[in-house]
């Protein structure tokens, strides 16, 4: 499977970093037969692989026809956060994508992803150089939602917001910007016009954003 998100612009950025929380549990160890990583399209149509500070966990079996021997993350791990420089993608517009693909010899839990951020500028987690949020957003409530999706958001200092929510195939349903003041704000959506589903809601602050999951019930 295939996951693109809402495409970056990274136009007067000289440094970005990209990290996520994850958690992967796939059949079979090294070389891996199943298992994900991390690419980025290009405003061209180019797919360009992406590569970790850590390094990914090890080569994929030369039968995935996806990866080809190829390094991914495999195996079964706990929760986790990876870090992806993006240095070389500074000044672009493109989309991350998160590829997986496995076999049917066994069944798995697969690969989730969590906590998704883009930031300029790095600082130190958990005694390594990742990257600085200068926000700070909440989960949603309710979750599921029926008729509101609510979160509060947390800023620094005055800033220009913009919120896009999007559904799983990465397509844009709800968009809007604002301008807050620092200080502790209560925001909101409506979902009454969406199918139910798994949606994922952006919220961007300069070069900074930060990505939350919530689940829409009819």
């Amino acid at each position: 499977g295939i996951l693109v998100l809402e495409e970056i612009d990274l136009f007067g950025v000289s440094s970005a970093y990209l990290y996520f929380d994850h958690y992967i549990d796939c059949a079979g160890s090294t070389p891996y037969p199943d298992g994900g990583d991390v690419c980025a399209l290009d405003s061209q149509g180019e797919l360009v692989k992406l590569r970790p500070n850590s390094g990914y966990d090890g080569p994929s079996d030369l039968s995935n026809p996806l990866f080809e021997g190829d390094s991914i993350f495999g195996g079964t791990s706990g929760w986790r956060r990876s870090c992806f420089s993006l240095e070389r993608l500074c000044g672009k517009r493109f989309s991350i994508v998160f590829r997986f693909a496995s076999d049917s010899a066994e069944n798995s839990w697969g690969w989730f992803i969590d906590n998704l951020l883009i930031t300029s500028s790095p600082v130190k987690i958990e005694g390594k150089e990742y990257a600085r949020l200068d926000l700070a957003l909440s989960e949603p409530f309710p979750n599921p939602a029926n008729s509101s999706v609510n979160f509060t958001l947390t800023l620094p200092s005055s800033e220009r917001v913009s919120v896009i929510v999007f559904n799983v195939l990465g397509q844009s349903v709800f968009s809007a910007s604002y301008t807050l003041k620092a200080g502790v704000h209560n925001l909101s959506f409506s979902p009454l016009n969406f199918p139910s589903g798994l949606y994922f809601y952006t919220v961007s602050v300069r070069t900074n954003f930060a990505i939350r999951k919530v689940l829409i019930i009819k």
